[in-house]
């Protein structure tokens, strides 16, 4: 008998398992077949492949993510110019692609993207200045809420003290009401205590 490695012990229920005869012989790893005991369990043996990968250009848009520094932000959109879908395998892609840019080299300046969406998308003066404004101010907003997620402890600290505080002055309120305080027992106010 053949010690079962950890790999060989995982079940493939989750993926289909086309050359095992049963659904059980896949999940405890040994398939029902003796001749198939030395080798590994084909059920296990799990490979990704891609055939091939279609690139596309989408529609550009004004977005309203506040994560440029200033000017418009620019995002795409759902529809795709299909005449510009092409297809291609996996190996000639990677083969003729150009070298992967810095996140420096992909930054977009201001003045390119508001030529793109005034010139090519056509996008008036007035919806880029109404982008920038919704921008900027989802920004400010942003900005002020990690002030308030910083400050998050000292006001809850703070609220407990003032909640503390209204809660004994409410006490002590009530206590000087009671003519027998500050003793709370049934005994009136003539009687003495006893002497030693």
């Amino acid at each position: 008998m053949t010690a079962t490695t950890p790999a060989r012990q995982r079940s493939c229920l989750s993926s289909p398992c086309l050359s095992c005869s049963s659904t059980s012989a896949c999940s405890d790893g040994s398939s029902s077949n003796s001749s198939s005991s030395n080798n590994t369990n084909p059920c296990l043996q799990r490979h990704v492949s891609f055939a091939s990968l279609s690139i596309r250009e989408y529609e550009l848009g004004l977005g309203d993510h506040p994560c440029v520094s200033s000017g418009p932000p620019v995002s795409i959109g759902w529809t795709y110019i299909p005449e510009t879908e092409s297809c291609m395998s996996v190996d000639e892609y990677e083969s003729s692609r150009p070298p992967r840019r810095s996140a420096s080299q992909m930054v977009m300046p201001r003045a390119l993207r508001e030529s793109l969406l005034s010139d090519i998308v056509e996008y008036t003066r007035r919806d880029i200045q109404e982008a920038i404004r919704k921008a900027k101010k989802i920004k400010i907003q942003r900005q002020q809420t990690m002030r308030k997620l910083n400050m998050a402890p000292y006001e809850e600290a703070l609220q407990n003290i003032v909640s503390r505080m209204k809660k004994i002055s409410i006490l002590g309120w009530r206590n000087r009401k009671n003519p027998n305080y500050p003793y709370t027992s049934s005994t009136s106010t003539n009687s003495t205590l006893p002497m030693r």
